[in-house]
């Protein structure tokens, strides 16, 4: 995402920063879309794995089957990892349109 970049002369030119501020909200979008995406995904293969077992949690499987309670575990911190860095990302993208008001100083 090196979009937002001076010129050869070090003075920022004020249309392509503008487009470039634009294109990056655009990508800071579908990052969002995809992270959300990750996120449901991580919670339905939770839901699948447990299928078998609909009113268990991951503490269910302590000292049985280490493997399962790992893996559901890591599952787990994955999706709110995803959910953590959605979070960022769209207030990032809240954000960044600020940067297209004109400048009143």
């Amino acid at each position: 995402m090196a979009r937002l970049t001076l010129t050869t002369h070090g003075v920022a030119d004020a249309w392509g920063v503008r487009h470039g501020i634009r294109l990056t909200h655009d990508d800071l979008m579908g990052v969002c879309d995809e992270l959300a995406l990750a996120a449901s995904a991580m919670a339905a293969s939770q839901h699948v794995a447990l299928r078998d077992h609909p009113l268990l949690s991951v503490h269910y499987f302590a000292g049985r089957e280490r493997s399962m309670r790992r893996a559901l575990g890591v599952l787990r911190s994955a999706r709110g990892l995803a959910r953590d860095a959605h979070g960022s990302v769209e207030r990032c993208c809240g954000h960044l349109p600020t940067c297209l008001l004109p400048c009143t100083c």
